[in-house]
């Protein structure tokens, strides 16, 4: 659908680093189009002009959040004049945009107060925010006024969402949690319209049934796995302040981004909550065995698949809070931390939760594919444990409302606090369809697999190694979905 000499404007990804390259050089031989790389830093589009100068027909360091956040603002007023602006033409709020970030967001993430601080977060009065955010906009709808694109892929949320305001097509990489499949997202919240089309007719016949945890969550769980010990944990912190002295000494710009006091704290931290969840969270699900309960997975913060997937709902106190009320007498729930999250949690975090008297904590090593399996039902805001107990024909609780699987009739998204309770008597009630739920989970993960690509071997802690295969995967997968509606507005 695009034609040659289209521009396609493109965000480097460090994690997807062999997929964007090999992308990039299929859609200008093949396609003939013009791809512009954006980096976040001098740095990374030195290193992309070394080793890939002809894959790209531009490279640009784009102006991020903090290009200036350590300079006062003089006028505020100015500011917020520009901001109102903005809000107005694109829609959203400028805090739905900070949001995200980790940085200069860090306020919303409640349930990872203790991520380490930086330099940017630390100076970030509101003025300096407001014109930080402004000028991201301006230069995301100066470079979109200059190249005119056809596409924009994995730029972030303020291209997504100048992107939607102009009717330009968007795609994102989403990890689709079944094996190592992806697929393309047309927005930052992970959208896929067409999926309900694929669900509607798919039979469910010829898909493997979920017995394994996908490929990128078993690599990332390994690795936090073996990286708490003491030792482990050690050397981390002298990598940690190694590079740190390297970045001060070649005067790189990322030298000024976490404070080195904060990395090795929250280093440290990892090491000793990693000791501490063991010693207190000590149910398994055998010791659930003849009592029903429901699964919550925590989710860790900051991240984009919480704040930036559902900015809505993002408070897990508040949905562990409410189920509490709402479950039923006789049924508990129970709780499993990730180990992604370990260092970042508030003081009390967990004793705060542990006050509700219908709350157990699972053991972080029980696999919460198995966990989702058990339960009663899975309650969610965007977890993986949601898509797992979905596909598997098992009930869900879901607060988010961009999640996937909200089409199915056995997922129940929660928009009121007043729908949470019906849902939770009509789950747990006798009158709920297994069968059905099974026939229709399968149907679903067959329409996920009819529209995801296959990363194969591919490993996001080898981001340089991907074979031409998933890249010709991932090439035809972006192409077949773009709809002509979409191409005739970008033209």
């Amino acid at each position: 659908m695009l034609e040659r000499g289209d521009n396609v404007l493109l965000l480097a990804h460090s994690q997807f680093r062999a997929l964007f390259i090999g992308l990039a050089r299929r859609l200008r031989q093949e396609n003939g189009l013009k791809v512009h790389l954006y980096t976040a830093t001098q740095q990374e589009l030195d290193f992309y002009q070394r080793t890939e100068p002809d894959a790209f027909d531009s490279i640009t360091v784009m102006r991020s959040l903090y290009t200036d956040i350590e300079i006062p603002v003089a006028d505020a007023s100015a500011q917020y004049k520009r901001a109102a602006a903005h809000e107005l033409r694109l829609g959203i709020s400028f805090n739905s945009i900070v949001l995200t970030d980790r940085h200069l967001g860090r306020g919303y993430a409640l349930g990872g107060f203790r991520h380490p601080r930086s330099v940017f977060s630390e100076v970030a009065d509101y003025p300096r925010v407001v014109r930080a955010v402004v000028d991201h906009i301006d230069f995301w709808e100066a470079e979109i006024d200059k190249h005119k694109p056809a596409l924009l892929i994995n730029c972030g949320k303020t291209p997504a969402v100048i992107a939607r305001q102009r009717g330009l097509p968007y795609r994102a990489v989403i990890g689709a949690r079944y094996k190592n499949l992806q697929y393309w997202a047309h927005n930052e919240f992970g959208d896929l319209p067409g999926l309900a089309v694929t669900y509607g007719r798919a039979s469910g016949d010829t898909v493997e049934p979920l017995e394994h945890p996908y490929t990128m969550h078993m690599e990332m769980r390994r690795y936090f796995a073996r990286s708490h010990g003491t030792l482990p944990t050690l050397k981390r912190i002298g990598l940690a302040i190694a590079r740190q002295a390297y970045w001060h000494l070649r005067g790189y710009k990322k030298a000024r981004g976490y404070i080195l006091r904060e990395r090795v704290g929250y280093l440290w931290r990892q090491s000793t909550s990693a000791r501490h969840i063991a010693d207190a969270h000590r149910t398994t699900l055998a010791d659930l065995d003849g009592q029903r309960f429901v699964y919550f997975p925590l989710h860790m913060e900051p991240e984009i698949a919480l704040q930036g997937f559902s900015p809505e709902c993002f408070s897990q106190l508040s949905c562990i809070a409410s189920l509490a009320r709402d479950l039923p007498a006789g049924t508990v729930l129970a709780i499993k931390e990730t180990l992604a999250a370990l260092g970042r949690r508030p003081r009390d975090f967990y004793e705060q939760i542990a006050e509700f008297k219908n709350v157990v904590f699972l053991r972080p090593d029980q696999l919460g594919l198995q966990a989702a399996m058990t339960a009663d039902a899975t309650a969610t805001i965007t977890g993986s444990g949601g898509f797992e107990a979905a596909v598997s024909g098992r009930p869900v609780i879901s607060f988010g409302r961009h999640n996937l699987y909200n089409i199915l009739p056995h997922v129940y998204p929660i928009a009121r606090e007043e729908d949470l309770y019906p849902a939770l008597c009509h789950i747990l009630g006798p009158i709920f369809d297994h069968a059905t739920a099974a026939r229709d989970g399968k149907r679903f993960l067959q329409a996920i697999t009819e529209t995801a690509f296959d990363l194969e071997d591919f490993k996001i802690l080898s981001p340089d190694n991907i074979s031409e295969t998933a890249i010709t995967s991932a090439h035809s997968s972006l192409l077949a979905g773009l709809q002509p509606e979409e191409i005739s507005r970008a033209s």
